[in-house]
């Protein structure tokens, strides 16, 4: 039976938490709360307003005077997966980014994603894509960031390719020129095979496949390997969002 060490993997870039304990959360210096109905089945979170508000100008906005949402005190949250607003919150208590492997396959089982564990490495890189989806909608830049430095911290094996479907929610879920659709172009570039990006094709915009072409010539042309081409923690300023 695999310990709870082995179950949880950490993507926190600024150190190995995967030794540390069960993460819990510091005693709050906060006192108002909002409730946060998330999911088509509305499932109930408790969230310190200040906090939750100081972080994500969506909810921000959602919690002002003029929005029913702040008399009411109640804020809905539909796009998004209790499993996954689960994460956010925990790192928002503890600034710390714990993605572990049961809350990834339950958010992932939620939109209908196989979980087999051969794929295990691929599915932690999408639900890292969609947490920062999810901080996109929040309008939280910090929680953005957070992510994207644990996406480039991840190493994938040898000459993997991130799952087509994958590709796709980043290009349909996500706003033009972000930071995420440019680390997805240069990690697909080095990879992708010729059948694929005729595949591809169909449903990239047109943008977006000339990007991958020009950076496909650059590395078919260098000495360099593919390995050399694709995203690291050093260029993250590259995919790094202002707040």
């Amino acid at each position: 039976m695999a310990t709870s060490a082995e179950k949880r993997t950490s993507f926190d870039a600024l150190g190995d938490d995967s030794m540390q304990p069960e993460m819990k959360r510091a005693k709050s210096k906060y006192t108002s709360t909002i409730m946060v109905l998330v999911g088509e089945d509305e499932e109930a979170f408790t969230v310190h307003e200040s906090l939750i508000c100081g972080h994500a100008d969506f909810f921000k906005a959602a919690c002002s005077a003029e929005w029913k949402e702040g008399q009411t005190r109640t804020v809905r949250l539909p796009p998004t997966k209790p499993a996954r607003f689960q994460i956010y919150l925990d790192w928002l208590y503890s600034q710390q980014l714990l993605v572990v492997m049961d809350a990834v396959k339950k958010a992932l089982e939620q939109d209908d994603i196989p979980t087999h564990k051969d794929t295990q490495p691929l599915l932690l890189i999408c639900e890292l894509c969609q947490l920062w989806m999810l901080g996109d909608y929040l309008l939280d830049v910090t929680f953005k960031n957070k992510v994207m430095d644990n996406i480039l911290a991840h190493e994938l094996p040898r000459r993997r390719l991130i799952m087509l479907p994958t590709i796709r929610t980043v290009i349909d879920g996500t706003p033009k020129d972000c930071g995420l659709q440019w680390w997805m172009v240069d990690h697909v570039a080095p990879l992708v095979e010729v059948s694929q990006l005729e595949e591809m094709r169909a449903w990239l915009p047109a943008d977006v496949v000339f990007e991958l072409l020009k950076k496909m010539v650059m590395v078919r042309l260098s000495s360099a390997t593919a390995r050399g081409y694709l995203p690291v923690a050093a260029t993250r300023d590259k995919y790094h969002e202002q707040a």
